[in-house]
């Protein structure tokens, strides 16, 4: 499967700007924020755009980095400039919102030679009926053999792997199940066992979405009304109905 890309700076800026080791093949930044999630890159040469490395990324993540909307409780609108979110989640060791942890791991992603695609959901979790506002971010993931969702940030629903993109049936995960449907025209459902009930977290269609279309967005309710910091606790940790 592959889509248009919408526009991704990546971190070659950052990156480029960050002082390589000696005989190091990854620059400063991307150091920097493989130390920040306890990544080890194996060395397998110049291919790192496989599969095992993207579920490597995405489990790490959001152990290390929390799912956090403190900004938004004295009234502060986080910015979505790539060089900010760089700042204040791997240098101040901080979390973010959804946008500010997707940005980030796209970031590394472009960097490392996957192909990825920025897409918006509307949210399902409180009103399955509503028709809401695409508020929330996710990636389209494309390796050598196959294309994969990836959401890093979005709280307790949070996935903890990436997931293929097959539609139609049960995918066993980390933590709960997950499924992929193809609803209507184009458009996709992600849903999850929650206390035993298949339970719809969003939908989505594969329209590429820009960074004028972030800016002028604003996050779900579920990002800003009430104070939340949440980490993505590996499996058999944590409570799993309460969430």
């Amino acid at each position: 499967m592959s889509a248009p890309r919408g526009d991704s700076p990546g971190l070659v800026s950052i990156i480029r700007a960050g002082v390589p080791h000696e005989s190091d093949t990854l620059p400063g930044a991307t150091r920097r924020l493989f130390d920040r999630i306890g990544y080890i890159l194996p060395d397998r040469g110049s291919q790192q755009a496989t599969s095992e490395t993207l579920h490597a990324l995405h489990r790490l993540h959001p152990q290390a980095i929390p799912f956090e909307n403190l900004d938004s409780l004295p009234g502060r609108t986080p910015s979505l400039n790539l060089a900010s979110v760089f700042a204040k989640l791997v240098s101040a060791r901080r979390g973010g919102y959804c946008y500010e942890h997707k940005l980030l791991f796209r970031a590394v992603l472009d960097t490392l030679g996957f192909e990825t695609t920025c897409l918006a959901a509307r949210v399902l979790w409180n009103d399955p009926t509503a028709m809401a506002p695409r508020t929330h971010m996710m990636l389209l993931v494309e390796t050598s053999d196959d294309t994969w969702l990836a959401d890093v940030g979005f709280g307790s629903m949070t996935l903890s792997a990436p997931l293929l993109f097959d539609a139609g049936r049960e995918q066993a995960m980390p933590h709960e199940p997950f499924r992929l449907d193809l609803i209507e025209r184009g458009n996709f459902m992600l849903s999850k066992i929650f206390c035993d009930t298949w339970r719809p977290i969003y939908r989505f269609d594969l329209e590429p979405q820009f960074p004028s279309d972030l800016h002028h967005r604003e996050p779900h309710s579920l990002c800003v009304d009430v104070s939340r910091l949440d980490f993505r606790q590996p499996p058999g940790r944590g409570a799993g109905c309460a969430g």
